[in-house]
Order: structure tokens, then sequence, then C-alpha cells
């Protein structure tokens, strides 16, 4: 009976055992498998490319890309492939099985499912984030800003904190500065919060210059006399060297002003080289056409007979008188 009662508790133990062994097989799946569907967090600013992969890349018959319900591309071996409605798909195409999506928008954000012969394989969750200053360049002391720090809207939408250059955080994603201060300059960080964690954090540089100076204060003077001298200037302060004006340095002025110069001298140079080889070519055609009427002119010449030669006179020649004797 003992040997019996061994032998049974041997089985069982062995029973138990394989069964928990298959248990652990199956778990271990079921895990894989949520793990091969599960897929990652991809942040890009507007206007980027990026790829979704799904899986090993080799092309299976049927291979279809959702975001949400909505079709974006599909590929199947066997008939035509299909294409759904909406700007996305025009700037969306199918490398093997990965999505490649070019010119991002803050509307292209959203979870995005690579389903393969009916079972999806991977699930991507897009951010698209677009960080901004306005104005834009750098900003006066004294002067108002805002800080835009804008994501593309999700089901489960992430969240948006700004931590300024003294440390300080705004859980918002726009920040007011109604007066800039020096201090306000330096590096922004914009970090986005998804489900609790942070998944990207974006900078943005802010350059705070002070203002330009005042003009000068002249006043005057007068002498013992009473009468008034010319007016002074006290406390005259001479502008930088880096003074702006319409945006644009005096140095850049400058270097327009002696460039627009040179052109319109090089423009009237132009145009009297060109009236002057216009009146010389006049004067040299006129003299070859001169040239040419002389060569060409012809005299008239009359077809008359020649007179006839007069008649000899007959009689006596009359003789010289001779000298006188001297």
């Amino acid at each position: 009976m003992r040997v019996i009662r061994k032998c049974t508790l041997i089985y069982y133990f062995y029973s138990s055992a394989s069964t928990f062994r298959m248990k652990m097989i199956v778990w271990m799946g079921l895990v894989l498998g949520a793990l091969s569907a599960a897929g990652d967090v991809i942040v890009a600013k507007v206007g980027d490319t990026r790829e979704l992969r799904c899986g090993d890349g080799s092309m299976q018959p049927t291979v279809s890309w959702y975001r949400g319900n909505e079709l974006i591309l599909e590929h199947a071996s066997k008939g035509l492939p299909r294409k759904g409605a909406g700007d996305i798909v025009k700037r969306s195409s199918l490398r093997n099985k990965h999505l490649k999506i070019s010119g991002l928008t803050e509307a292209d954000g959203g979870k995005f499912r690579c389903n393969v012969d009916g079972t999806d394989k991977a699930v991507h969750t897009l951010v698209v984030i677009s960080v901004w200053v306005t104005p834009s360049g750098a900003l006066l002391v004294g002067s108002a800003a805002t800080l835009q720090c804008k994501v593309s809207k999700l089901d489960s939408g992430p969240s948006v904190e700004w931590t300024g250059p003294d440390g300080q955080s705004h859980k918002e994603s726009q920040v007011v500065l109604s007066a800039v201060a020096a201090s306000d300059a330096g590096s922004w960080q914009c970090k986005i919060i998804y489900e609790g964690t942070v998944i990207h954090t974006e900078s943005l540089n802010i350059a705070v210059t002070e203002p330009a100076l005042a003009t000068t204060k002249s006043t005057t003077r007068s002498n013992s006399k009473g009468d008034v001298d010319n007016p002074t200037c006290l406390n005259c302060d001479t502008l930088p060297s880096d003074a702006v004006f319409l945006g644009l340095k005096w140095w850049i002025w400058l270097a327009i002003g002696v460039s627009s110069i040179v052109v319109i001298l090089l423009i009237v140079c132009v145009i009297v080289t060109c009236i002057r080889i216009r009146r010389k070519k006049r004067k040299y055609l006129k003299m070859k056409q001169a040239q040419q009427e002389l060569r060409t002119r012809k005299y008239c010449r009359c077809d008359r007979p020649t007179a006839a030669a007069k008649p000899l006179q007959q009689g006596r020649r009359r003789e010289k008188p001779s000298a006188l004797p001297l």
C-alpha cells in the first residue's frame, strides 16, 4: 500500500508540474504576442518625415495601415492596392511593411495600427509638436511675448509643461510674458508628458536685447548779457555700433547706399557709351554711302558726228610784214 501511495504522489507531482509548464508557456506566448503588437511613442516636429515600422519588414500577403479606424494604405498580393481618403494618404507610402509619412502636420497625430492578414502586428502613437515664440527674433526688454508649444490632439492627450531659464515651471502650453525681462533670456524647455511619462523635451532659445537709446536732449543756455547762445547738447549719447534702423544695422544701409550709387554710375556709363556708338555708326554709314555715290556716278556722253574741217582759204597768203630796220 505504501508503494502505491508513493507512486500516486509521484504521478500527481509530475502531472501538476507539466500543467504548470504548459501554463507558463501559454502566458509567455501571450506576453510575447502583446509585446510584438505593442508599439512605441514617436515624437516629430511639423514638416518632418517619419517611418512607422511593422515587424521584421518582410512583405506579407495582406498588409494594412490604419490611423484609428481610418484606412490609410493596404497592399495585397492578390488584387489592387487600396487607399483611404484624406490629406495624409497623399503623403504616405509603403516600404515593405513600413509606413513612411512625409511633411507631417499637427492633424497627422494619433494611433497607427499595422494589420497583417487580419492581425494587428504593431500599434504606434504619433505625436506631432510645434514650438515657436511671437514675435520672432530677439525680444526687447519691456515688450510682450508669447511662447507656444502645440501638440497634436490624441484620445488621451499628452500634457505640456514649460520650464524657464530660472527653473520655474509653467503647466500650460502657452506662456505669456507681459513684460520681457533680461532674466527671460536663455533656453526654455517644453516637456511633452504622455501617460505620466516625459516622452520628449523641445528647447527654444530666447534672445533679449535692450531697447534703442532715446533721442538726445538739447538745452539752451544764456550768457551774462542775456543773449541766447547756440543750443548745446548735454548728456548726449552716441548711437551704438550695432544701431538698428528698420530691422537692419547701419553698416548694411551704408553698403546698400554705396552699391546703389555704383549701380547708377554703371547704368549712366552704359547709356552714354551706347549713344556714342550709335552716333559713330550713323556717321560711318553716311560716309560709306557718299563714297558709293561717287563711284557709281556716270557722266552724260552725246553721240553726235564730229564737225567738218574748215576748208583752206584759196588765194594769196598774206605775208608777215618785215621787221623795221634798226
